[in-house]
């Protein structure tokens, strides 16, 4: 009977195709361009506010593939004391700087990001900001407010301000907070930038040819497209002043 049984057995491995089980596919990072827009009203805060109150009513800033046209685009005001409000009413930084949620599918390991602002001191004080970076609600990179990244790269470009930053090792940082991966996964991304200096007080500006305001997921850090940003390593960034 033992003798039978090895033999069905190995019949039927025998007749059963091989699949080689290899390591785990390395992950190909998709590079896609998206630009921000304004959701229900051109005032980001406001959006937010109603948002938080009844979401059917307004959408936060988000992002598509589409280039900003002609029209009002949006606005956020920024404020520099939302870090000692958010104490006293959680959501105070994320209404009053600027935040921007949006899907993205496949794996994610940089992200370089170009916003616009205008502010009173620009030339003066350039801009340095706080990042809170989420991914499918894992904390990829989370500062405080009080300690923000100085000496971000800055340019004039027209009656505004551009910013210029990329997040590098995200990929890295997601692995390690069991983030699924995968080119066919769809990731909530989620972006908060808060500024703190008092002589950085700023509006930011997207949603217009103007101030085209964009990111784009998967920019090589060592291409020369990414040249002019300052590499955020979600592991390590640059420090406050």
């Amino acid at each position: 009977m033992r003798r039978s049984l090895s033999a069905s057995v190995l019949i039927a491995s025998l007749a059963t195709p091989f699949v080689a089980r290899s390591a785990e596919e390395p992950p190909v990072f998709r590079q896609e361009q998206v630009w921000f827009h304004a959701a229900t009203t051109p005032a980001g805060n406001l959006d937010y506010i109603v948002d938080e109150i009844e979401p059917s009513l307004a959408d936060p800033v988000t992002w598509d593939t589409t280039p900003p046209s002609a029209g009002p685009g949006g606005v956020m005001a920024a404020n520099n004391y939302s870090v000692f409000l958010d104490f006293v009413e959680p959501g105070w930084r994320e209404r009053n700087t600027f935040t921007a949620r949006g899907t993205f599918t496949g794996d994610i390991d940089t992200l370089a990001v170009d916003v616009y602002y205008a502010g009173p001191f620009a030339s003066l004080c350039g801009m340095s900001l706080a990042f809170d970076l989420r991914i499918d609600g894992a904390e990829i990179l989370r500062m405080e407010q009080s300690a923000p990244s100085a000496g971000l790269y800055q340019e004039a470009a027209g009656r505004f301000w551009r910013v210029r930053f990329m997040f590098t090792r995200i990929f890295e940082m997601a692995q390690m907070w069991g983030v699924e991966r995968g080119p066919q996964v769809e990731h909530e991304v989620y972006l908060n930038l808060a500024n703190f200096y008092a002589c950085q007080e700023a509006v930011w500006v997207y949603d217009r040819p103007e101030a085209p305001a964009a990111m784009t997921f998967n920019l090589d850090p060592a291409s020369p497209a990414a040249a002019r940003y300052t590499k955020i390593d979600v592991f390590d960034p640059p420090p406050p002043l």
